[in-house]
């Protein structure tokens, strides 16, 4: 046949790429919304909603919390580096370390604090969430015991602590005002701190279980094995019975 001209071949190639991005962005989509949700009734028959099974309902809180925990660890350190610190020209910076120390040590310790107690879990997370089963080895036992032994018990008091820290600042520097510094920087990140960072607590404190038995088929049969027991035994009524012989 004839060769196609250079218009035909560019627009073919568009059309490819544009649905191959939007395929790809239905599947990730599909982690948080389900499959169900992204059918248009309009262009196809469409199924109806099931519940999530365990499983998961499971890889969406891994991945939840995955991309929560990663954002909580680096951005204090970000913005604490640029354009909090390195954004200030040298004299500035000379100021604040001599008339402005608690602003300074409160956000380093923020950015050091959250940088070291979270990302070392979030290395570990990204690893095992984008690889393939078996999750066993050295590997997952770090990303289990950060979780468990650290994270969960220990986010709430590293939340507390930094707003504690704001807060101090906020005293400390109520009348020390200048050209560097107002006390309403500490302020804001004290009230957008507030805002986000205790729901972040909630979400681990209430499911972190979750994101273990993601990986672990064993929590997971156990798991089902305690429901299915705090369910208790099914009890079958008389109107539940079928008779062998209905027509006697």
């Amino acid at each position: 046949g004839r060769p196609l001209r250079p218009g035909v071949l560019n627009k073919s190639r568009s059309v490819s790429e544009m649905t191959t991005a939007l395929q790809l962005s239905k599947q990730f989509t599909q982690l948080f919304v389900g499959e169900d949700d992204l059918c248009d009734p309009e262009l196809e028959e469409c199924a109806t909603s099931e519940e999530l099974t365990s499983y998961e309902g499971f890889e969406r809180f891994t991945l939840l919390i995955g991309i929560i925990l990663t954002f909580l660890g680096y951005v204090p350190g970000i913005l604490f580096l640029y354009p909090i610190w390195y954004g200030l020209p040298v004299a500035s910076r000379e100021k604040i370390k001599t008339d402005h120390a608690p602003y300074l040590y409160a956000w380093a310790w923020m950015a050091a604090s959250h940088f070291l107690f979270i990302i070392p879990w979030t290395w570990a997370w990204f690893m095992l969430f984008f690889s393939s089963p078996p999750y066993e080895g050295a590997r997952f036992s770090f990303y289990k015991f950060w979780l468990q032994n650290l994270i969960a018990p220990g986010l709430l008091w590293l939340v507390v602590l930094t707003e504690i820290a704001w807060i101090a600042v906020i005293v400390l520097e109520f009348n020390n005002e200048d050209d560097v510094f107002l006390v309403v920087y500490p302020a804001i990140i004290a009230g957008i701190y507030l805002l986000t960072a205790p729901t972040t607590v909630a979400l681990i404190i209430s499911d972190w279980p979750k994101a273990i038995m993601y990986f672990d088929e064993l929590e997971r049969e156990a798991h089902e094995e305690e429901k299915k027991m705090a369910d208790g035994p099914q009890i079958i009524g008389q109107d539940d019975i079928i008779p062998e012989n209905p027509d006697q």
